[in-house]
């Protein structure tokens, strides 16, 4: 049960006050108990207390620090896919046209054609592990593309390049066209300070791209405690629409586009927390699908869920597209 507590004070707005909630790590199953609260104000969902000992809660194997073996491709190869690249983002060349009619170029390019971004921009990726997002782009052809993440082991290289850096964003200093925070901000202590570094570290019209859960959902509302977005204890920071917008404007930052990306993943995985499955058990839909509890036509509702979550924008999960203020 949740209870007034007048003590805590939200770390987006600093109002007094909020819901306490008590959440439990359900991930992993260890059901370690942690205290959540919920701003009155800004709706900004918050943990209490960051435990000391956080590294602790991140598995060696979580799954943004595991390394994987890759390679360069053959220097053909490599330029076929930046001339496609280069037509699928920015519709320039006659070969680009040809290439892109003969194999669809990814949905993701798709994603960010629809951001303007252009082959040649320069990107930052802010908590991304050992480098997943980085080398997805620098494998379309998008050259200048960095991973920092202060919790990798050490910096992780592809052919003597580096491609993530264990760092920080506040040992950071050259510029970027664009910086991304790919589900990394709800991680973050210093919510402020991140972003009006990260507005520091852009060119004059470079932009932040922040993927985040919300609380501004369908799912919150439904699921609360059993919500596999609140990733106890791993998540510090669940912000609502109202909270995200609060705090760009705070660093001097406005909000040009909010828009909900939800998946089916936190229906199912949400779905299994109720019934005391956790997400890598061995009958989670996630390990093993024919031994779990769902059948076919459950999770092609779970999928109709999230489309129509997303068309209202009640998805548990936004984009948000951050512009300097003129």
């Amino acid at each position: 049960m949740s209870k007034k507590n007048d003590t805590y004070k939200c770390g987006i707005c600093g109002a007094p006050g909020g819901e306490k909630i008590t959440a439990l790590e359900l991930a992993y199953g260890t059901r370690e108990p942690f205290d959540f609260f919920q701003c009155s104000s800004c709706e900004c969902l918050q943990i209490a207390k960051i435990p000391e000992n956080i590294a602790d809660h991140y598995p060696k194997d979580f799954y943004s620090y595991t390394q994987k073996k890759r390679k360069k491709n053959l220097f053909l190869k490599r330029i076929l896919r930046r001339v496609r690249t280069k037509y699928a983002l920015e519709g320039k060349g006659f070969i680009g046209f040809l290439l892109q009619h003969t194999k669809k170029p990814s949905l993701m390019l798709e994603f960010y054609a629809d951001l303007g971004l252009k082959i040649s921009d320069s990107i930052l990726d802010v908590g991304g592990g050992t480098g997943d997002f980085a080398w997805q782009m620098r494998s379309f052809g998008i050259e200048d593309v960095l991973a920092i993440d202060k919790f990798i082991e050490n910096d992780v290289f592809v052919d003597g390049d580096i491609l993530a850096k264990k760092a920080d964003i506040f040992s950071i200093e050259r510029q970027y066209d664009l910086i991304t925070f790919h589900h990394s901000l709800e991680h973050m202590r210093e919510q402020q300070q991140t972003l009006l570094h990260a507005k520091k570290l852009l060119k004059k019209t470079g932009r932040i791209l922040v993927r985040i859960p919300t609380v501004t959902s369908d799912n919150w509302e439904k699921y609360g405690v059993n919500w596999m977005a609140l990733e106890v204890p791993r998540h510090f920071y669940i912000h609502s629409h109202k909270s995200i917008r609060l705090l760009a404007d705070q660093v001097g930052l406005k909000v040009t586009r909010l828009w909900s990306d939800s998946t089916i993943v936190p229906l199912w995985v949400s779905e299994q927390y109720l019934k005391g499955i956790s997400m890598f058990a061995e009958n989670s839909y996630g390990e093993n699908p024919e031994k779990s509890i769902f059948n076919t036509a459950q999770i092609k509702e779970f999928q109709k869920i999230a489309d129509d979550n997303n068309r209202r924008n009640r998805g548990d999960t936004i984009c948000v597209l951050l512009e300097q203020i003129d």
